[in-house]
């Protein structure tokens, strides 16, 4: 395969790098509203289709490394650094351009994956401190740090026992 072919093929590669991880973000933003509306079906969906697209990105990146170690050994750039910014300025300008462009928006697709990953993670923490909360609840405590007296009830609490008193006698 020549050079040229290659380089085609990685724009290719790339091209559909950027489709899964737009996938990718736009389920995050699925999950991240189903969070806040407390549906659980939508998030157990979203979950399951987050990694089957995880699983595609990881094919799709294994594919890049081929072919940029490929090109990295036609062009005998095999020690050194083999970057999309590298490799982007062994093509002609305007697949140049549109490789360093391609490059630039999976750089934020990252960061907006990441920040969202972030959003769904303290969403997911504080729904499970409420669910945490409010077991204590039930079981008839508040989760609190409590002294005890010496009978072994805990200090303040006098509402929540339950005695039985003779008040006949």
């Amino acid at each position: 395969m020549g050079l040229d072919s290659l380089k085609q093929d990685l724009m290719t590669i790339l091209q559909e790098e950027v489709e899964a991880f737009r996938s990718l973000r736009d389920l995050l933003t699925e999950e991240q509203e189903a969070l806040v509306r407390d549906d659980v079906e939508t998030i157990r969906s979203a979950a399951e289709r987050q990694e089957r697209v995880a699983e595609e990105i990881r094919l799709i990146e294994a594919r890049r490394l081929h072919v940029v170690r490929s090109i990295g050994g036609r062009c005998g750039l095999r020690d050194d650094p083999l970057t999309l910014t590298r490799i982007s300025g062994l093509c002609e300008k305007e697949d140049g351009e549109r490789m360093r462009a391609m490059r630039g928006e999976l750089l934020d697709l990252h960061a907006d994956i990441r920040q969202k990953n972030r959003n769904n993670a303290l969403l997911i923490r504080h729904a499970m401190r409420y669910v945490d909360r409010t077991l204590q609840l039930l079981k008839g405590g508040d989760g609190s740090n409590r002294v005890y007296q010496r009978t072994g009830v805990p200090a303040g609490v006098t509402a929540g026992l339950r005695a039985a008193v003779n008040r006949v006698a």
